[in-house]
């Protein structure tokens, strides 16, 4: 018996035999130098192993013997000799005790050479720095060693007190000439150095106060009874901090004074200039300028400078900016022959002007009678910006008439009996959309519909042009007049088939009413109304819905709808994304309509197609930067037999151009948070500059681009700051240098 790779010999001797053969030892074979007769041979085996040796011997007669060796072979790894010799704390503090413990197959082991039983155990207080155990176990022929390493680190510290100008997890930042502290703790050190410059030092703890010229690394080495111990503090001189330069006010009227302020840190020099490039050294003792008026006009920059580098910043102000904090009708809806009022409130504007009515100051109210609805336009033209806003009247015949829209069964007047009609397995219901009592201009109608889920529409008749629409609430845009004044509306808008896809729900009253709600995560308008003429004039009531009748018999459906594949194909062109599709053989399409989205199964309706076989969608270029997109061709056959293509998804963006010009294109998303990307173009090779400001003119975060080619470029911002720390929510200015011009707009980042 033995343990893997152990070397034993193999003996045998034989009376009278002429040949001899030797098996059942892994790897074994006999020298061409062996003799039947005796023999010696030396072998080991690599792996466990439990097989039974067998000599097999033949004399010059033909004569056979065969003999087994018992007992069998008994080969083990070592493992299965050590199960286990280790510290149980590996890395105790100076003084504080371990456990050493250990098990084998063996019964009696040497530990440090002290025989020991097996399993056992021993507590130990182990010196500083590295130390071990050695544990030998006799097993039959073969001698198992092992060895348990325990280490004590000294408790030693080394830190930087002083001014520090920044602080990362590697490097300590200072700024030239600062006064700082080193300060060490070495509790049983023999003996401590500091370098470079100090030298030996009190090895049992304290501190040294150096003055920082330049970036240095200092290394304290602490030495614990032959161990060394060493910590390293690198402390990086810093490129000067500008941790304010801007105006008391970032807008001010003319006749206000204002304040330009700066705090700068470790800056050997700072340089202040003008609009007007007049240029103002900073000194110690002067630290703001004082305007009697505002310094309107271009941005003031301040450039700072020590031996490690420079920073910038720049500061602006500016006149305030038009606006409009109130214009409204009080009352908005009258009956005509009353009268309303006028009331608004304009700031940093000398008058304003309402269409049709005449010329006012900035604040006031005008007390007027309209004979029809309509919306009165105010204008306001300040200093840099001009301001329009609209307030609507409603003006109704009389109070019990009111200007309303419904949902009837009938077109020319309103009945709220709509009975379904059964044809073959499917119901279908046919609702008009009515306006009545709608005096004035009518350019178009906006206004959405409800319809229960276990109904669908399947198509739509207008008076006019009829916009998008989804599957549960519909949004529609019918266009009836053009600018028609004067006139009293009484008049069907829409005619709307609607389908069975699923049994109505049991004890529910089902209903089809106008849409009078913002609905989630839709842009269906708050309340119905029309556009007099780009005039928005809302209806501004509660629209009651009309019941379905579902006494008599509702089926639904059970089998599938029919459908069948239709092709659709893309290219990418100088126009947009251009689809093309061929019209079935064998079927004659009542509809053909396209859709488009950003994810598949959530597609909206894009448009109908159906006099066409390609339609140019340019748009998507646009879109693409936003993401892939996925459009699908669907249509019906007069016997709903539907026809749709697969979603397709657009993948490859479209080939680059040379842009006409360089510009910073903008950032999407904005507002955004974590993360937006802002694109820009560029016209001609260059190197880039993308810089994002805070309002107070600091940089927060700058990308340079080498050797940028012409096209469209991209920069990604995750909202952190240069050092790595998150921005503050707010507004910034991202500013592109490029080809020799500079562009900026803003970009908000959310909480």
């Amino acid at each position: 018996p033995g343990v893997v790779n152990q070397e034993f010999d193999v003996v045998w001797k034989t009376i009278g035999a002429t040949e001899m053969a030797i098996g059942g030892i892994p790897g074994f074979e006999l020298p061409d130098t062996a003799i039947p007769d005796s023999g010696r041979v030396t072998h080991s085996i690599s792996a466990p192993s439990r097989d039974r040796p067998v000599l097999w011997t033949r004399n010059s007669r033909g004569a056979t013997s065969v003999k087994y060796l018992w007992p069998r072979l008994d080969v083990r790894a070592a493992d299965e000799v050590l199960s286990y010799f280790h510290a149980w704390n590996p890395t105790p503090d100076p003084g504080e005790s371990t456990g050493i413990m250990w098990d084998g197959r063996a019964p009696t082991d040497r530990l440090d050479g002290e025989s020991v039983a097996a399993p056992g155990a021993r507590q130990v207080t182990p010196p500083l720095g590295t130390s071990f155990h050695v544990l030998e176990m006799d097993y039959l022929s073969a001698t198992v060693v092992d060895t348990a390493w325990i280490t004590v680190n000294p408790i030693t510290s080394f830190e930087v007190v002083g001014p520090i100008a920044s602080e990362t997890e590697t490097i300590l930042s200072v700024f030239p000439g600062e006064l700082i502290q080193l300060a060490w703790e070495t509790p049983g050190a023999d003996r401590v150095t500091l370098e470079p410059g100090i030298g030996e030092v009190d090895p049992t703890g304290g501190t040294a106060e150096v003055t920082i010229i330049k970036t240095t690394d200092f290394v304290l080495s602490a030495w614990y009874g032959g161990h060394r111990e060493v910590i390293e503090r690198s402390l990086h001189v810093s490129e000067p901090i500008i941790d304010d330069f801007s105006f008391s006010k970032e807008v001010a009227r003319p006749d206000e004074p204002v304040t330009l302020r700066w705090a700068v840190r470790g800056a050997d020099e700072i340089r202040i200039y003008g609009p007007d490039g007049t240029r103002i050294y900073g000194a110690a003792d002067v630290d703001s300028l004082q305007f009697a008026t505002p310094p309107y006009g271009s941005t003031w920059e301040l450039y700072s400078y020590n031996e490690e580098g420079s920073e910038y910043v720049y500061a602006a102000i500016v006149e305030p900016y038009a606006e409009i904090h109130e214009f409204y009708a009080d009352p908005p809806v009258i009956v005509r022959g009353e009268s309303t009022t006028l009331r608004w409130d304009v700031s940093e504007v000398d008058g304003v002007e309402i269409e049709t009515v005449g010329t006012f100051p900035p604040q006031g109210d005008y007390l007027i009678s309209p004979l029809e609805s309509r919306g009165f336009a105010l204008r306001g033209e300040g200093t840099h910006n001009e301001v329009f806003r609209i307030a609507p009247v409603r003006v109704d015949i009389s109070a019990d008439r009111p200007a309303t829209i419904m949902v009837s069964a009938q077109p020319d007047s309103y009945d709220d009996n709509l009975l379904p009609d059964v044809e073959g397995e499917q119901s279908r219901y046919v609702a008009w959309v009515r306006i009545e009592n709608v005096l004035g201009e009518i350019n178009h109608v906006d206004f959405a519909v409800e319809i229960p889920d276990w109904l669908e529409v399947e198509r739509v008749h207008t008076a006019g042009e009829a916009a998008a629409m989804s599957k549960l609430e519909s949004h529609f845009w019918v266009r009836l007049a053009d600018c028609v004044p004067g006139e009293l509306h009484t008049e069907w808008l829409a005619r709307i088939s609607l389908k069975q896809i699923a049994p109505p729900p049991a004890g529910e009253l089902p209903q089809i009413r106008i849409h009078t709600g913002p609905a989630p995560g839709s842009n269906l308008p708050v309340s119905p109304g029309w556009q007099a003429c780009g005039d928005s004039i809302q209806f501004q009531l509660d629209v009651p819905g009309m019941v379905l009748n579902t006494a008599g018999p509702v089926y639904f459906m059970t089998g599938p709808v029919p459908v069948r594949l239709l092709g659709l194909s893309t290219r990418w062109i100088e126009a947009g994304l251009e689809m093309s599709w061929a019209d079935p053989r064998d079927a004659s399409l009542a509809s053909l309509d396209l859709y488009r989205g950003r994810a598949p199964g959530e597609l909206a309706f894009l448009r109908s197609v159906h006099d066409s076989d390609s339609w140019i969608d340019n748009e998507a270029a646009e879109l693409f930067e936003g993401g892939p997109l996925f459009y699908q061709l669907v249509g019906r056959t007069g016997e709903d037999v539907m026809w749709q293509s697969v979603e397709l998804e657009i993948r490859e963006a479209p080939p680059s151009t040379a842009p006409s010009r360089t510009r910073l294109v903008g950032a999407r998303p904005n507002p955004f948070n974590p993360r937006t990307t802002i694109y820009f173009d560029l016209a001609h090779p260059d190197d880039v500059t993308v810089s994002v400001y805070d309002l107070a003119g600091r940089r927060v975060r700058e990308w340079v681009l080498r050797n940028q080619l012409p096209g469209r470029g991209q920069v990604i911002w995750d909202g952190d700051d240069r050092h790595g720390r998150r921005a503050s929510s707010g507004v910034y200015l991202v500013r592109l240098q490029a080809d020799g011009i500079v562009d900026t707009k803003r970009v908000t980042l959310l909480k």
